[in-house]
Order: C-alpha cells, then sequence, then structure tokens
C-alpha cells in the first residue's frame, strides 16, 4: 500500500529541487563572494592629476 510513497520524484518536487538550484547559483553564490567596497574618502577625493611643473 505505501511502497510507492517517497520512491518516485513527482513534478511538484522536482520542479521545487530546480527552483531551489536557481535560486542558489543566481544569488546565493553571489553573496558569498567578498564584494569590494569604496571607502567615503575614495568616493569623494577627487581624480590623482600629476604635478605640471
Amino acid at each position: 500500500m505505501g511502497s510507492g510513497r517517497g520512491n518516485a520524484e513527482t513534478g511538484f518536487i522536482r520542479s521545487v529541487d530546480e527552483a531551489v538550484h536557481r535560486f542558489y547559483t543566481t544569488v546565493v553564490v553571489h553573496l558569498d563572494k567578498p564584494a569590494g567596497r569604496r571607502t567615503a574618502a575614495q568616493h569623494d577625493a577627487p581624480p590623482a592629476t600629476a604635478a605640471a611643473g
């Protein structure tokens, strides 16, 4: 009676598994990477120019 229960992968389970995999590969993987952040001084400072002299 219950021998088939849990053995077959249904379409619903397959679609949820694919959605989780897609979310992980498009979002979570990118969250693990260190972000190159600029400090406020780097953001507000004018670009360095060579002194003409």
